[in-house]
């Protein structure tokens, strides 16, 4: 039931990336938002990709801020606000072939990319054990090298490609 409250609770519920909208009553948004933020350091921690702890700021961030927008709502706004999920699933469940195939080449990017951040995790664990200390340095320091570049050029190479489609947008309406 959402209840629009205000006060030193909601302040410390909002700390808490999802508890502050939880508590007012927004489930959908509340767990969407603990569940985003739980599972990127869930897959940082898995993969060893630390890079993508740069996203949690982000998301307490919009949790906080979200949280006290709801609280200085007037309360016929409050009660006008609508408990939705951060991503529409129904949406994307009934138009997964369409985006699967619009975005094909960024998910199998991105699946790329973790396999190959768990593969080197794995070797770099396996040669601890085989070789001498200062050739262990030398390709752990390799290794996060070459993850750091990997995801600079795909940040790079994606950057290109949304230049590219406004500039097609742009010629198409002209």
């Amino acid at each position: 039931m959402k209840k629009q409250k205000k006060g030193f609770l909601t302040f410390i519920c909002s700390l808490i990336p999802g508890a502050g909208e939880l508590y007012m009553g927004f489930e959908k948004q509340g767990m969407s938002i603990l569940i985003t933020f739980w599972g990127i350091v869930a897959i940082s921690a898995l993969t060893g990709m630390t890079f993508i702890l740069c996203l949690l700021p982000i998301i307490w961030f919009y949790s906080f801020f979200h949280t006290h927008n709801l609280k200085n709502l007037t309360e016929e706004e409050f009660m006008m606000e609508k408990d939705r999920y951060l991503i529409n699933l129904g949406y994307v469940m009934e138009n997964k072939e369409e985006l699967l195939q619009k975005y094909r080449a960024v998910i199998a990017g991105a699946l790329i990319l973790i396999g190959a951040a768990v593969i080197g995790k794995s070797l770099v664990r396996v040669l601890w054990n085989v070789i001498p200390m200062y050739l262990y340095d030398v390709f752990s320091s390799a290794i996060h090298l070459i993850g750091g570049g990997v995801v600079g050029i795909g940040i790079i190479i994606l950057g290109v490609y949304f230049l590219r489609k406004r500039d097609e947008a742009e010629e198409a309406e002209e």
